[in-house]
């Protein structure tokens, strides 16, 4: 089985859970829960079940598996504030969107393991740069020449050419 495949079937497990749950939170919503009330249920009982390993496949998840986190995404505010617009609901209820959500926990573990010698994935980063000229934008790690996306969209890959530009 290739990574594709096995990101489908996490994204499938996910999508199923999470509409059984969006079930419970059209159940809280029938019983006039108030807005607030059911965004911290959507934050604790279903954005977890979204954010679930994430910072291992996000950078590689494909655009059409990202849609269908962001669709769960939009079917709960649609549920919570069915008047208003996704991004108006994200902004009342101070909910970040997925993708934000999802990048900082990424930068997070990064910033954990970078931090930490001791890291399980600390041996897992290049060596760091050592310039020895002063050049406008320094690189924090010496990143190695790929040829694959497969090792371009990997977290520890991608999260230094993020770090190596600010």
């Amino acid at each position: 089985m290739n990574n594709g495949s096995e990101w489908n079937h996490h994204i499938d497990d996910v999508v199923k859970k999470v509409n059984k749950r969006l079930y419970f939170l059209k159940q809280l919503k029938r019983a006039k829960v108030p807005c607030k009330s059911l965004a911290t249920f959507y934050t604790s009982c279903i954005r977890s079940v979204i954010d679930y390993a994430i910072p291992v496949f996000y950078h590689a998840l494909p655009q059409y598996l990202q849609n269908d986190l962001k669709r769960l995404e939009k079917r709960a505010m649609a549920i919570i504030m069915p008047t208003e617009s996704y991004t108006n609901t994200l902004n009342i209820l101070g909910i970040p969107s997925l993708k934000d959500h999802h990048e900082q926990l990424c930068a997070k573990l990064f910033r954990s393991v970078v931090s930490d010698t001791n890291h399980k994935i600390y041996n897992l980063l290049p060596n760091r740069n050592q310039p020895s000229y002063n050049l406008r934008q320094e690189r924090t790690f010496n990143t190695p020449m790929t040829h694959t996306n497969r090792v371009r969209n990997s977290f520890i890959y991608a999260m230094c050419n993020k770090h190596n530009l600010g």
